[in-house]
């Protein structure tokens, strides 16, 4: 249940950022966006997203999942990164929450941790002016 729950937060995220690649790539030369995009930039010509880990993703995902009543293992440590590569002239994302939950559906005398890795994808081929 707990990845299902992360799965779901994630596809909100994953459409917040298509959000911003579409809002960046369509932006005027100079021009400036309110709110400011969290994730997507405008770098040399193209629409690309932070690499490596990302606290903002990170506490956006978590503070999302705790809403749900998703509790997490303080000994554990939650990460949230980003990683690039490019395939076929695509810039392909992989955005990868990982943490370990408290039980929400096992009796806590099983004392089982519930541990979620979960993937989005996004693939960027846009441009913008910079």
């Amino acid at each position: 249940m707990n990845s299902f729950a992360a799965n779901d937060v994630l596809t909100d995220v994953h459409s917040a950022i298509l959000s911003e690649v579409s809002d960046v790539s369509n932006l005027a030369s100079g021009g400036s966006l309110s709110p400011a995009p969290v994730y997507a930039f405008c770098s040399g010509g193209k629409v690309m997203l932070p690499t490596g880990a990302n606290a903002v993703l990170k506490a956006h995902v978590q503070q999302a999942l705790e809403e749900k009543g998703v509790t997490f293992n303080s000994e554990e440590p939650i990460s949230a990164t980003f990683t690039n590569s490019t395939i076929s002239g695509f810039d392909v994302y992989v955005l990868n929450f990982t943490g370990t939950a408290n039980s929400l559906l096992l009796p806590e005398m099983f004392e089982v941790m519930l541990p979620m890795s979960v993937d989005t994808i996004i693939s960027i081929k846009d441009s913008c002016n910079s």
